[in-house]
């Protein structure tokens, strides 16, 4: 059993509309303090079935100072990300969660394709693959590996 998500990835909140697509799992990334705050409840659906979440090394909750301190200063710093293998997951459960985060879209996730057109493909896919290709359709410009896919 592997200690990272199979590539490629999508993740996403399920309290937000925020929804990508990943070439692959990072170790480490840069994040600000607000940033590696707003990770958790992050949840990762792996090209395998396997549901992940993950947080960043040494995260804290804010309080009231720090998130308001953060406003002001919040630097991005080199964080190292621990993942953790929840359980495997029905591709009905990924789709789902496509769907919700368009539901929940600011012409983010729609901004090339219409939210209902864009519905009815998600809702044609089979399988993983499929739903990359999907992906890929709708966001042409964020597809391309060195792109951020959100």
């Amino acid at each position: 059993m592997s200690s990272l998500p199979a590539a490629p990835l999508f993740v996403c909140h399920p309290k937000s509309s925020y929804f990508r697509f990943q070439f692959e799992a990072e170790t480490t990334t840069r994040a600000n303090s607000l940033g590696a705050q707003n990770a958790f409840g992050t949840i990762v659906f792996d090209a395998e079935g396997v549901l992940w979440s993950f947080v960043y090394e040494g995260t804290k909750e804010l309080g009231l100072f720090g998130k308001i301190l953060a406003q002001v200063y919040n630097p991005s710093v080199l964080r190292t990300v621990q993942w953790t293998r929840l359980r495997e997951y029905d591709f009905a459960e990924l789709q789902g969660a496509y769907r919700e985060a368009i539901r929940k879209d600011d012409d983010i996730l729609t901004q090339f394709v219409d939210a209902d057109k864009l519905i009815g493909w998600i809702d044609e896919c089979k399988d993983f693959n499929g739903l990359v290709k999907v992906w890929k359709r709708a966001n042409p410009d964020r597809s391309r590996r060195g792109k951020s896919g959100s």
